[in-house]
Order: structure tokens, then sequence, then C-alpha cells
């Protein structure tokens, strides 16, 4: 008898993850000696490694590690707040503060700005029923707005922990990466509010 459809993708799906199991390794044994030679974070070949796999292996097998990807990410926000020096960032709260509010506000002004027009021009990027609907357009911008703002804490911490760096600026950096983390938690529940008014009328 003819197998049925899950249970012949069940063994593709093992090999899969096989297969991207030993390319972790390999990425793992090799990033490091590329990055010598080259004089590169170490982390810039894990995340073309990670986009690398993610081409070839497809959704099913990224939607199997979820879970993982979510321990990870959680293991991060510890790691980087780990990494912050109390002291240090009450001595330079003013700074945190002031750049982190210019960078958000910049990052999401230019972005909307430049994405109102896009979409003005080329609506079929939102779908047909979409096309002539400014309100959705804005909102579409917004978002695209508070996902320029975000920013990535294991960058940070891994260009940090690989070049053994500390002091003023280190910890000036790490505390407006977390603080921005915070900020586009806020952003996003404001513009989810905005959205909701704006397009329930």
């Amino acid at each position: 008898p003819v197998p049925s459809a899950p249970k012949m993708a069940a063994p593709i799906l093992l090999l899969k993850l096989l297969l991207l199991a030993v390319l972790l390794v390999i990425v793992f044994m090799i990033a490091p000696i590329i990055a010598r030679l080259t004089r590169m974070p170490v982390i810039t070949f894990y995340l073309v490694a990670g986009l690398a796999g993610q081409l070839a292996f497809g959704g099913p097998v990224l939607r199997l590690l979820m879970p993982a990807h979510n321990g990870a990410l959680g293991c991060i926000t510890i790691a980087a707040g780990s990494e912050l020096v109390v002291e240090s960032l009450r001595a330079h709260a003013d700074t945190i503060a002031a750049l982190t509010c210019c960078t958000s506000a910049i990052c999401f002004l230019f972005v909307w700005a430049v994405a109102m027009p896009v979409f003005a021009s080329a609506p079929q990027l939102l779908g047909e029923s979409a096309s002539s609907d400014v309100r959705l357009h804005g909102v579409v911008a917004m978002f695209a707005g508070v996902i320029a703002v975000a920013r990535s804490p294991s960058s940070a911490i891994a260009v940090v922990s690989e070049l053994r760096a500390d002091g003023p600026f280190t910890q000036t950096v790490l505390g407006v990466t977390m603080v921005t983390d915070v900020v586009v938690i806020l952003l996003f529940s404001l513009c989810t509010e905005l959205a909701d008014c704006l397009l329930s009328t």
C-alpha cells in the first residue's frame, strides 16, 4: 500500500532536522576560524548561516524549532541584562534616555515617511482590496516604523563578549539597546490600539 502523506513527510522532516544539526555544528567549528582570518565578528557568519538554513530548510523545520527559538530569546534577554552595570547606567541615564528617544523617533518617522509614498505609488503590495485604503497604508507604515526601531541585543552581546569590551561607551550602547526593546513594545501596543481605531471606523 502507498503510505499516507503525513507518514511520508515525517522521515523527510527528521532528515532535514539532522542536516540542520550537522550544519550548526560545522558553522560552530568553522565560523571562529573564518572570523579570525577576516577580522570580522563571528556573529556575522552565524547570521549568514541562519539565513542560509532558513532558505534551505523552509517553514516546517522552523515551526518545529519554535520552542527552542523562544527559549533562546529568553536567554538572550537575561544575558543582556547581566552585562549591564547598574552604577554605570545611573551615571549615564541622561545620555541613554536622549539617545533612545532620538534614535527611536528618527527611525520611526523616517521609515513611516518613506513607506507612505511607497504604498501610495505601489498599492498592490498590500493586496488588491487595500489598493485605495489610505488608512491601511498609514497603519502598515506605522508598523514598519516600529520594526525599524527594534534593536538586536544578541548582536550587541556577541560583539561585546567577543571583544571583551567594557567601559562607558559599551555600557551606554547596551543600555540603549535594552531600553529600546522596551520602547518597541510600548510603540507596538500604541500602534495596535491606534490601528484598531483607524480601521474600525
